[in-house]
């Protein structure tokens, strides 16, 4: 019985310490590369709370008419608007680019960081091209040329009635004397100018693609340059009686012009100031012209002939240059010089006659003259530019008042053509048998 007692003694013994030693196996935390099912679960609950989602397996369906309306984001306030600007010495600021503005209608404000703006500055707004206008306030007192956009939609320039330098009239720029047309908006179809203008500024119509008439008034005596360059649709200009000046490129590339007639007065046509009018067929030159300037007529293709004031002095370099139309032009007796370049591409110049008086030939004068047969030259030349008549092909005759010495000793050392151009000289020529 003693003996039965301890072995049930030992077995109870024995049990308990089993079931402990599973006790501590279950307790036991797992090595780091073991991961649980339940931890598995765990960390991809913790991953989708921090990315906003939820297990769909363990998220009731939601009836999409029942669920909640969310509150709509506010809406974002737009970015000011603001032009570019520059302090000036005086403290004062100036305008100087359109910066952020995307409004069509500017308005400049007359003031910047407590301080007053004052100035526009040259190509402030020159790119710009959804402004339809621009307002001017009164602290601007200086307005620089092309500071307003090329682009055809501005229609319109307001200046604010205190403005002491400046004033507008029918959407134009103009000084506060309303003596200077300064500048014309370039979506303008129309203009009409007070009779109280005497001057119209620099650029004033630049690119005025839809100004088809203008009439300048009689009291104006000067154009700044450029006036009406590339007006295309412009197809009449009336001039006053008496002018002085027409600046430089003033109607160059005016395409659609087909007559001109300019204005006693003026004393030169000046620098490319109808070059590229390639449907220019007509020109009027009063007397009073002295002087055609480099380029006066550059590529008016549409020209056959022109005639020239018995005034005139001096036609300069490239001046008629690639008139391609151009057949016929008499030389006036005043002119002392054929200048380089004068007659270039004039492909359909059949014959010129230089007159007594004439003292040079320069270079390239005729070149790719290529339809000129016949020239003229009088005994008074005592130069001639090399290659004169280079690739003037269809030149057969020269006709020489001096005798053949005289001919060899001016073309000695001088290549007037060149080798495949084979021609005549005729001596002793005497104009109309005199």
């Amino acid at each position: 019985m003693k003996h039965a007692k301890r072995i049930c003694t030992v077995l109870a013994m024995t049990l308990c310490a089993a079931l402990a030693l599973v006790g501590c196996r279950d307790q036991t935390p797992p090595l780091p590369d073991e991961t649980t099912e339940t931890d598995v679960r765990s960390q991809e609950d913790t991953k989708r709370e921090t990315e906003g989602q939820t297990d769909p397996a363990t998220t009731p369906e939601t009836d999409l008419d029942t669920a909640p309306e969310t509150d709509p984001e506010p809406e974002t306030e737009p970015a000011p608007q603001c032009l570019e600007y520059r302090s000036r010495s005086d403290g004062a600021y100036a305008v100087v680019g359109i910066g952020t503005w995307i409004d069509a209608e500017l308005v400049i404000p007359s003031e910047y960081n407590g301080a007053p703006v004052v100035e526009v500055e040259r190509e402030a707004f020159y790119t710009a091209t959804h402004l339809t206008s621009i307002t001017i306030p009164a602290s601007v007192t200086e307005v620089y040329d092309i500071a307003f956009p090329v682009s055809t939609t501005l229609t319109e320039i307001r200046v604010d009635e205190e403005n002491q330098h400046f004033a507008s009239y029918d959407g134009l720029l103009y000084n506060k004397e309303m003596t200077e047309l300064i500048y014309c908006p370039r979506g303008k179809t129309s203009v009409t100018m007070p009779d109280r203008v005497t001057t119209v500024g620099s650029y004033a119509f630049t690119n005025c693609s839809n100004l088809v008439e203008i009439r300048i008034p009689d009291g104006v005596t000067e154009l700044g340059c450029s006036t009406f360059e590339n007006c295309t649709s412009l197809t009449t200009v009336i001039f006053p009686a008496y002018m002085t000046d027409i600046g430089h490129f003033s109607f160059s590339g005016c395409t659609a012009l087909t007559e001109i007639r300019l204005p006693d007065g003026l004393t030169d046509i000046n620098e490319h100031l109808f070059a590229k009018c390639t449907s220019l067929t007509t020109v009027e030159i009063p007397d009073s012209v002295k002087r055609i300037i480099n380029g006066a007529f550059f590529g008016c293709t549409s020209l056959t002939t022109i005639d020239l004031p018995d005034g005139l002095t001096r036609i300069c370099e490239n001046a008629f240059e690639n008139c391609s139309g151009l057949t016929s032009i008499d030389i006036p007796a005043g002119v002392r010089e054929i200048e380089r370049f004068v007659f270039y591409f004039c492909s359909n110049l059949t014959s010129v006659v230089l007159p007594e008086g004439v003292i040079s030939i320069d270079e390239y004068a005729f070149r790719f003259a290529t339809g000129l047969k016949s020239v003229t030259i009088p005994k008074s030349v005592t130069h001639i530019g090399d290659w004169a008549f280079e690739r003037s092909s269809a030149l057969t005759d020269v006709y020489y008042a001096g005798t053949e010495e005289e001919w060899n000793a001016l073309t000695e050392n001088v290549s007037l053509t060149d080798e495949t151009t084979e021609y005549t000289v005729h001596f002793n020529y005497a104009p109309n048998g005199s």
